[in-house]
């Protein structure tokens, strides 16, 4: 069996991204979404190893492209994970 998931796109708290009106306040998006830190992200690894009851994800990937991370971060986080078996590309 072949295990796929991917990172990116999560809101700290979803509930706070309306104004008074109901209505989503895109400034408020960005300031409640997570992004594409090496602690994010093996976090979240480490989550879905958890919920899917598996050793290693044979493919995991960025759902989201982040700039106000470092590609260097985020790469070096995808590494980290490939070196200690957690996840295979």
């Amino acid at each position: 069996m072949n295990v796929c998931t991917q990172v990116g796109g999560r809101l700290k708290n979803p509930h706070t991204i309306h104004n008074n009106n109901g209505i989503v306040d895109w400034n408020r998006v960005r300031q409640e979404y997570e992004g594409l830190s090496k602690s994010v992200i093996i976090r979240e690894v480490e989550n879905s190893l958890l919920r899917l009851k598996t050793d290693y994800i044979d493919l995991y990937y960025t759902h989201v492209y982040d700039n106000s991370i470092a590609i260097e971060e985020t790469m070096d986080a995808l590494n980290t994970l490939i070196v200690e078996g957690k996840i295979r590309y």
